[in-house]
């Protein structure tokens, strides 16, 4: 698996605004908003909208959250691979 060449990808479609909704979408609404809203719905919602509404301020916890979301869940990383049309 490669995880970082992965979450690197994926931060750049959303840091860089490419163009690529469809995909923007489903990284932020797919991959981030469940692990922002898993412990405190409330908070987690609050900050999810600020990281969404400014994501190169918040580089680190995007990178971090894709990680911790991503280890140990072979079948979520290929998933989010695919969607990057990331190949191993």
């Amino acid at each position: 698996m490669i995880l970082q060449p992965t979450i690197d990808a994926a931060l750049f479609e959303i840091a860089e605004d490419s163009g690529r909704h469809e995909l923007r979408s489903a990284i932020w609404e797919d991959y981030l908003r469940p692990v922002f809203l898993k412990n405190d719905p409330a908070e987690g919602a609050r900050i999810f909208a600020e990281v969404k509404q400014s994501p190169n301020e918040h580089i680190d916890l995007i990178k971090t959250t894709l990680r911790d979301h991503l280890r140990d869940k072979p079948e979520a990383l290929h998933k989010l691979q695919h969607l990057l049309e990331i190949s191993e």
